[in-house]
């Protein structure tokens, strides 16, 4: 049952815990505690202590904290207005009101949610001495819909994830090997819901990204164990057999901040066992636009039929000359995860040929491009910057269709500039 939040009682989905549920209900939930005024504004709301160790049978209370688009505190909501879980009850426990009391000794994630407002957090647990409790219980099987030649998988990554800081703040140093420093967060997308209207921040699955894609029924969120996150949600975009070659299934878009001259973009994306590449060896995955346009930068898995699919970095709509830069081939495996990481920096003038993209797939640097003029062929007089990452996959620019169902997949898109 659910009902508004100021009057809230929810029943914990069991998809938002990785092992054995820990449901807290309460049948009068209280209100969330800080003014209306605060609270339309508020963006995301994050617990503390950001980790936590405990002495088995030791208990402390949680405390979340607000913050609005710009990082600016709003105040600390009534814990008992949340939902509380621990992924592994065996390890500990958790009231009604963020209080954790440890049981076994061993890891394990503790999660704060609220359906109707941004508040989503999660911690990890570490409790010290006795015996280790057993471990959560079997993963969901995944259903990202069928494949006919599915690829083997390796078993689910189930490992707690740290909890992403507010949109707009310092980017971290950790876990984005290639991000160049002095950068700040734009998105962290985990792909556990879709926007529901433009700049959604009520779901942080969301997080600021357009609502265009609420209503398209080829772009979903389905659960895939092996995803590399551990939240075991990912985003599907299905590409049906016979689908007109030359468009997409699904659109997913985030607009950034004016005025970026530098990109980062972290993703996590798997293409589907049985692809079938275009007739053109155009399999476009996302675009990156630049300079107010929409396809200045493009992420192709280039490859016809079942030969091998290259990672292959477009530019088009520029006044540079070049329409793509090539890596090694063989980069881009069907069925398997792959983590992409891209920089893109702007030229520093509108006759300035020095702006620059390079691609590094797994940790791996694979491509390189230098000397680019990053400023639109239709205006030539507008400066460049970096202005929106569409999921806008597209199979080819003509041919045949693909002939049979076949998905491209995305966990964990993390962007950031300056």
């Amino acid at each position: 049952m659910r009902v508004p939040l100021l009057a809230a009682l929810a029943t914990i989905c069991a998809a938002c815990t990785d092992g054995a549920p820990s449901e807290i209900t309460s049948p009068d939930r209280p209100s969330f505690a800080i003014s209306g005024a605060a609270a339309k504004r508020v963006h995301r709301c994050t617990l503390s202590p950001g980790s936590l160790t405990l002495s088995r049978g030791a208990s402390r209370a949680l405390t979340i904290t607000c913050y609005d688009n710009r990082s600016r505190r709003l105040g600390n909501p009534n814990p008992a207005s949340a939902e509380w879980g621990v992924a592994n009850t065996g390890i500990a426990t958790i009231d009604h009101r963020g209080r954790v009391t440890a049981r076994a000794a061993g890891t394990t994630t503790v999660r704060m949610w609220h359906d109707e407002r941004p508040v989503r957090d999660s911690i990890q647990l570490t409790v010290t001495g006795g015996a280790p409790a057993p471990g959560p219980g079997p993963a969901p099987a995944p259903q990202p819909g069928p494949t006919p030649s599915p690829a083997p998988t390796p078993p689910p990554n189930n490992s707690p994830q740290p909890p992403p800081p507010p949109t707009g703040t310092p980017a971290p140093s950790a876990g984005f090997p290639n991000q160049p420093s002095g950068m700040f967060i734009i998105t962290d997308r985990q792909f556990d819901s879709k926007a529901k209207n433009n700049n959604d921040r009520g779901s942080s699955g969301s997080d600021g990204w357009s609502g265009s894609e609420y209503n398209q029924p080829n772009f979903s969120i389905v659960a895939d164990p092996t995803a590399p996150n551990g939240d075991g949600l990912v985003g599907q975009m299905f590409f049906p057999a016979g689908m007109k070659a030359g468009t997409g299934p699904g659109l997913s878009t985030i607009y950034f901040p004016p005025r970026l001259t530098e990109l980062y973009v972290s993703v996590w994306a798997k293409i589907s066992s049985n692809w079938v590449g275009n007739q053109a060896s155009i399999n476009k995955m996302f675009f990156i636009g630049v300079s107010g346009g929409n396809n200045q930068f493009i992420l192709t898995a280039y490859g016809a039929g079942s030969q091998p699919l290259h990672a292959r970095m477009s530019l088009q709509g520029i006044l540079d000359p070049r329409s793509f830069i090539m890596p090694a081939p063989g980069q881009v495996p069907r069925g398997k995860w792959q983590r992409y990481e891209i920089v893109l920096r702007c030229n520093s003038g509108l006759l300035s040929s020095d702006g620059t993209a390079d691609l590094w797939i797994d940790g791996t640097h694979v491509s390189s491009a230098r000397n680019i003029n990053w400023i639109q062929t239709k205006h030539l007089t507008r400066p460049c910057n970096m202005n929106m990452f569409n999921w806008n996959p597209t199979y080819g620019g003509g041919g045949a269709s693909p002939g049979v169902n076949q998905y491209l997949w995305f966990d964990r898109v993390y962007i950031s500039g300056k």
